[in-house]
């Protein structure tokens, strides 16, 4: 604690300007570095008018850096919608209470005096994306939740206008510490039982080796796919810009993401074989 306090001090004497920044950090217990709030600031206040995603804020640092982008930029008719499932996760208040965790996000939002430019939305992505305000365009979109980029690109990348920032958290060629556990199940009940706590029907629906290397896959992919430009990574976050031309095919990308899922639950059967369905006595299947 005290070296990470010594490099703050260090890095806001070199940078006074992200005294703000490591304040909404302190707020929000975020784990996001005060730098890269800043940088998430500033693509706020350089970014469109329309509407702008955060798909994760947990207490909500990524949500109030994009609205003080907003205010700061005069903009009259830009709103943050920020999407928080509320649940399971290990940077929220309350790790399975949505309603407390809510009421943070709202606090922490009024405490910057943001409520004209944040709407809290809370659920998982797939119950509320309906509720995202659909007459403007998406001039920016910000993810940091569970590894799902196939579902958050399916339902917002044709909406972001040419040029908007994207922005990703969590783009490391890794296995975190999440998965290492997984790796240890040595019953098939281990893994049902965790598929069914997360609400899922198969372990490849969610992340077998972990959140960062199922985003790394994924964006790798849509690298390929033009889907994005001016890419810079810092510290494990992505930012780029939508392509003029990018155009996500819900079928043929669908396809393709379904089949970097499959190949993720291949790496992981291989890296644990006693789950593999071969090694269970069945035909080689999507778990």
């Amino acid at each position: 604690m005290k070296a990470f306090h010594l490099r703050s001090l260090i890095e806001l004497v070199a940078n006074p300007t992200l005294l703000r920044f490591y304040r909404i950090k302190n707020l929000t217990r975020g784990y996001l570095p005060a730098s890269t709030y800043k940088m998430i600031y500033e693509c706020a206040r350089r970014a469109g008018e329309g509407v702008m995603i955060d798909i994760g804020p947990a207490q909500g640092g990524s949500t109030l850096a994009l609205g003080l982008g907003i205010r700061d930029s005069g903009k009259s008719a830009s709103t943050v919608f920020s999407i928080e499932k509320g649940l399971g996760s290990t940077a929220l208040k309350m790790r399975d209470d949505p309603d407390a965790n809510r009421d943070v996000l709202h606090a922490n939002v009024a405490q910057y005096g943001l409520k004209s430019v944040c709407e809290i939305l809370i659920g998982g992505v797939e119950e509320v994306h309906h509720r995202v305000d659909d007459t403007r365009p998406v001039s920016l979109l910000f993810i940091d939740a569970d590894g799902a980029l196939d579902r958050d690109f399916a339902l917002f990348y044709n909406r972001l206008s040419a040029g908007a920032p994207i922005i990703v958290d969590d783009v490391i060629d890794k296995i975190n510490q999440h998965a290492k556990n997984y790796l240890n199940w040595s019953s098939q009940k281990q893994m049902d039982a965790y598929v069914a706590s997360k609400g899922a029907e198969r372990f490849s629906d969610l992340c077998p080796l972990g959140k960062e290397y199922t985003t790394f896959q994924f964006i790798s992919y849509f690298r390929e796919r033009n889907l994005f430009e001016g890419e810079k990574i810092v510290g494990g976050t992505l930012f780029a810009r939508k392509t003029a031309s990018g155009l996500f095919d819900h079928e043929r990308d669908g396809a393709a993401l379904r089949h970097i899922r499959d190949k993720i639950l291949n790496r992981y059967y291989e890296l644990n074989p006693t789950l593999s369905p071969t090694s269970l006595g069945g035909a080689p299947q999507r778990a």
